[in-house]
């Protein structure tokens, strides 16, 4: 439900204390505490009911203490409205697909990389996520482990909302050092994107031991000469840079038009292996499954939000920059999605 209809409900005199800030919190905190438990067990070991802890998490997110109408609220803004809203992937891994023709409004969902490969010319017409000559398809990570060979775990696609909501360049400028910034004054603002990610840590169960590719595809009506950078971050520093000098690529037509998909495939192999890039992810993933196996939900959270991703992507023949996503993360129990944002000064 958007912000404003819910606030119908409400007396006008408390438009001001369900600010936009507080009911999204108050969202969140719907989906870290379910319904179906009333009284949920803390890390002091004390048992406390799901209204005070949602009142207790928008007062550590905002700074604001709300506890009138939170029973009212939980009616109006079920936790389904605020994953709708968000969800691009299934929590059990499938990427889904909005068909966003006129008067369609179905889903269709791919579980594999390769029958969603088979299916992105319905995407390209969209260019949702884009610069002027270059946008996004997908950044999907799969395995290669039987029984989940080719199975899609997390990632984000192209398909975003209608509207995509702005953020100001100091909120989110911390997770990337200085790196951002420099960024920033030198790319296209049409071209220069943050994405949340969500993500889905339980599925499938083996993947501490398996083979996992991260595909980033973007594409072009333009033929370029394409180069993929990747800096991973830990709260602000960045620890690797990977570099895809030579994208794979590929001509495909489309009804009278033609377009050139961009693939830069990263292999994760969990064990011990002499690639630094490999070592980091696969410390990454170890680390996230004994956090996840302790029980530890706060603290897996802490890890995730401490931990970005910066994806350039430059024209080698005329130093353009092309696409910036600037990635962050976060957890909820049994949640998985993504949500863009416009980085404006």
């Amino acid at each position: 439900m958007p912000y404003k209809r819910a606030l119908q409900i409400i007396n006008e005199e408390d438009e001001e204390i369900w600010t936009h800030d507080v009911e999204e919190a108050f969202q969140e905190a719907l989906i870290q505490y379910p319904a179906e438990k009333r009284r949920i067990k803390q890390s002091d070991g004390k048992f406390y009911g799901r209204n005070i802890l949602i009142s207790h998490y928008i007062k550590k997110r905002c700074g604001k203490t709300r506890t009138r109408h939170l029973s009212t609220m939980n009616m109006i803004i079920a936790p389904d409205t605020y994953r709708n809203k968000l969800l691009g992937l299934t929590d059990y891994g499938a990427v889904k697909f909005l068909q966003l023709h006129e008067n369609h409004d179905t889903e269709q969902y791919f579980t594999d990389i390769t029958t969603f490969l088979s299916n992105i010319c319905d995407l390209l017409k969209y260019r949702k996520v884009s610069g002027e000559k270059f946008a996004l398809l997908s950044v999907l990570l799969y395995t290669h482990e039987i029984p989940y060979s080719n199975v899609i775990t997390r990632g984000f696609t192209c398909i975003s909302n209608f509207i995509i909501p702005e953020i100001k360049l100091s909120q989110v400028k911390h997770h990337f050092g200085q790196d951002l910034i420099e960024l920033y004054k030198k790319t296209p603002k049409t071209a220069f994107y943050l994405v949340k990610s969500w993500n889905n840590w339980y599925y499938p169960n083996k993947e501490n031991k398996s083979l996992c590719i991260w595909e980033n595809i973007f594409y072009s009506p333009y033929l370029l000469n394409a180069e993929f950078k990747v800096t991973l971050y830990i709260q602000g520093k960045s620890i690797y840079t990977f570099i895809v000098d030579h994208m794979e690529v590929e001509e495909i037509i489309f009804g009278l038009e033609k377009y050139f998909i961009y693939k830069a495939k990263l292999q994760v192999n969990n064990d011990d292996n002499e690639d630094s890039y490999t070592n980091t992810q696969a410390i990454y993933f170890n680390t996230i499954k004994k956090v996840i196996d302790s029980g530890n939900f706060q603290l897996l959270r802490i890890i995730m939000k401490n931990l970005s991703r910066l994806i350039v992507v430059t024209d080698q023949d005329t130093c353009e920059t092309l696409l910036v996503l600037a990635c962050i993360n976060d957890y909820m129990p049994e949640f998985t999605g993504y949500q863009y944002f416009r980085i404006i000064p």
